[in-house]
């Protein structure tokens, strides 16, 4: 489990993110850290059947791997800090304990996918998620200090 220093980029799940986007390209999956995959890529690979998202044991790290790398995207793209400690073999624990701070928004990589994943279509896509998500993180307010 990656935990990470109070208010410090994390060293662990960056990495894992880029493995994980690294492996899905080789499978077809257009992960480039941009707003574009996770608007589009996103849904793909969670409606692949190619894509092994069944809850297994076996599954696990596929699914880490695609919170890793939506939270990781998104800090990218809007200077967001990860925090709390993130599980790259049991994503279970990441729905409580890992997340991306906006200034004072806090985001959950994992609180979407895990339902979708868990109750499948009827959840909606990713992309209505992120259209719902992101004024949030845009439009987050400085943390006081």
């Amino acid at each position: 489990m990656t935990r990470f220093p109070q208010g410090a980029p994390d060293a662990g799940v960056s990495p894992f993110a880029t493995e994980f986007a690294e492996a899905m390209r080789a499978d077809g999956f257009a992960l480039d850290f941009s707003m574009e995959s996770l608007e589009r890529v996103i849904d793909q690979i969670l409606v692949s059947p190619d894509v092994n998202l069944d809850q297994s044991p076996q599954s696990w790290r596929t699914e880490a791997g695609l919170e890793a790398y939506v939270g990781e995207t998104l800090a990218r793209l809007h200077d967001g800090i990860w925090k709390g400690q993130f599980s790259q073999e049991n994503p279970g624990v990441n729905f409580y304990t890992s997340y991306v701070e906006f200034g004072q928004y806090r985001y959950y990589p994992s609180h979407f996918l895990a339902y979708r994943i868990s109750n499948g279509p009827g959840e909606g896509t990713f992309a209505e998620h992120l259209k719902r998500k992101l004024p949030e993180i845009v439009g987050r307010r400085p943390n006081e200090t």
